[in-house]
């Protein structure tokens, strides 16, 4: 039979530790979290510009990979927060900053679940894609006796 939460063996390492040791990767991962959207932002922009008006799927695509970028900016931006509350709590721990830090981390989690969702549904829509387009070619080189 297993004991009651309140009575578990002392661990280790403590909570405060775990938090020493995960704010720096916290804002490190923010940080090349809003980088890498930053970029992808970017690129998204370049290909809109160079696409103009004539490519309308194309503009298509790099508006929601912009969307998509803006998305992972956010992440990290959350996740350096989150890296910055975990900060303010070591040096003068108390509720309300342990509360800021615990809902900035269930934000962290919330979004980047959102960005896997959108990503498997956008996956899908493209293995679908590609099949229906490879089966209408398989078709259209029938007609032509190959």
């Amino acid at each position: 039979m297993e004991a009651p939460y309140g009575s578990m063996a002392p661990q280790p390492m403590s909570s405060l530790d775990n938090f020493r040791g995960m704010k720096g990767w916290m804002k490190f991962i923010g940080i090349m979290s809003i980088v890498g959207g930053a970029l992808g932002a970017l690129f998204s922009i370049i290909g809109l510009a160079a696409a103009g008006s004539a490519a309308g799927a194309l503009a298509l695509i790099n508006v929601v990979s912009l969307a998509l970028c803006g998305l992972g900016i956010w992440v990290g931006v959350v996740l350096f927060q989150a890296g910055t509350r975990t900060e303010m709590y070591l040096m003068q721990p108390g509720e309300p900053t342990l509360a800021e830090m615990t809902a900035k981390m269930k934000l962290y989690f919330m979004l980047t679940g959102i960005n896997l969702i959108i990503g498997l549904v956008l996956g899908l829509v493209a293995v679908i894609s590609v099949m229906s387009m490879a089966s209408r070619l398989q078709s259209s080189m029938g007609n032509f006796g190959f």
